[in-house]
């Protein structure tokens, strides 16, 4: 602000100028610190696990207590690791894994007929099998 006289009456008063005011410091990029602190105290696990049990969770006596564990979870992580075949038995499973990893994304898969951690070995041998090529 510009102190000023009056023309007339020569007491002064207050103009607005064009002040420079101080600029805050945000970052324009993406920070992997907050994650932490999302995952810590804002990420809705309660909500998200009701959400992804479909009303399988356990509070109604004709519910499935196995559905929300076929259901598959990836997880992007830093440096665009992907995990695939997560699978959770409760709502702690849940949380502690994703306070753990802190993923960039989370994608929400399909629930399997079985449980997801019994997928991932009938997948996993097909691909070790290392049969000699012979000309």
């Amino acid at each position: 602000m510009v102190t000023a006289a009056v023309e007339n009456g020569g007491s002064d008063m207050v103009i607005d100028g064009n002040e420079q005011k101080p600029k805050k410091s945000v970052s324009d990029g993406f920070d992997a610190n907050y994650l932490k602190i999302y995952y810590g105290k804002l990420f809705p696990y309660a909500d998200f696990f009701k959400w992804m049990s479909y009303g399988n969770d356990g509070k109604h006596p004709g519910s499935d207590q196995s559905y929300f564990g076929r259901r598959e979870f990836s997880f992007t992580l830093d440096n665009d690791i992907y995990l695939r075949f997560q699978s959770f038995n409760n709502l702690s499973e849940m949380e502690i894994s994703i306070k753990e990893k802190c993923p960039f994304k989370i994608d929400i898969g399909p629930v399997y007929s079985v449980d997801v951690s019994k997928i991932l070995p009938s997948f996993s041998h097909q691909f070790n099998t290392l049969l000699p090529v012979f000309s």
